[in-house]
């Protein structure tokens, strides 16, 4: 077989798979958040994630910058690829939030066989890889070739498809964890940051994170924000306002600089 039939590539030791990809997480959600973050870090403004019982089967469809075939190669299928030491911002501004180098190897936790498709707007690409094959490879010491597939996302329709099969636990509860562990991870989701998360087509919100329910006091820095629903918080005597400017002394040294801090502390 030749270099052009096998056009992707990756290089991963055993161990590397053991302990960071396959044994690195032990739930749905936890994998589905690094992939989320992969989106934002891709500047997606939108995230869908769908759940297929039936199947079962999971996908997390983005409208991201999608990725050449050189991006897979040299960042999506290099386990360790740091993007924070190369960009500490994505092209449009964002600050990057993988760290690692190794949320897409998290899938392979929950999912035997994961599908990418993607595009950059210029050109198309889909590959399949197996926990079995890249085990395989990883034991012999030689590099595993992802197999290419059909590309489901079309080339004007910029962004990556991942597509999860062969899953190691069933969906059937994870949707509702799911929507409250992302809504209390990222705090850049909604209209005001530009970054639009949906789990069966229903968007995620503040409200989500479901912060208030057993909550019997709140103490407020400053007024409270304008942005959270806050009817379900405490009230009267079970609610307090602290100082939201508060001095700070810089690791240099030097005279305390004053800090303005927003937000509220609940019990």
């Amino acid at each position: 077989m030749t270099h052009d039939d096998r056009p992707f590539q990756m290089t991963i030791s055993l161990d590397v798979l053991q302990h960071l990809g396959i044994g690195l997480y032990s739930n749905i959600p936890a994998v589905l958040s690094e992939l989320v973050a992969n989106a934002w870090d891709a500047d997606a403004s939108r995230v869908r994630i769908d759940f297929d019982h039936q199947t079962p089967s999971i996908r997390i469809r983005d409208d991201g910058h999608g990725m050449s075939l050189h991006d897979i190669n040299s960042k999506f299928l290099t386990v360790g690829y740091k993007r924070r030491l190369q960009h500490a911002e994505t092209p449009d501004g964002r600050t990057v939030m993988g760290r690692k180098g190794i949320g897409k190897l998290a899938a392979f936790s929950i999912a035997d066989t994961v599908d990418v498709h993607t595009s950059d707007g210029e050109s198309v690409h889909a590959f399949r890889m197996n926990t079995r094959d890249i085990e395989e490879a990883a034991r012999t010491g030689g590099n595993y070739f992802p197999e290419p597939i059909d590309c489901l996302v079309e080339e004007s329709d910029r962004g990556t498809l991942i597509r999860l099969t062969d899953l190691r636990k069933r969906p059937s509860w994870a949707a509702d964890h799911l929507r409250r562990r992302l809504a209390r991870r990222f705090s850049v989701i909604g209209e005001k940051h530009g970054f639009d998360v949906s789990i069966d087509g229903d968007p995620i919100t503040l409200d989500d994170r479901d912060y208030f329910n057993d909550m019997e006091f709140i103490w407020y820095f400053g007024d409270p924000a304008d942005d959270w629903d806050f009817s379900r918080a405490p009230s009267g005597d079970g609610a307090g306002v602290l100082p939201n400017v508060v001095p700070i002394l810089p690791p240099n040294g030097g005279p305390p600089v004053e800090h303005a801090i927003r937000g509220f502390i609940g019990t």
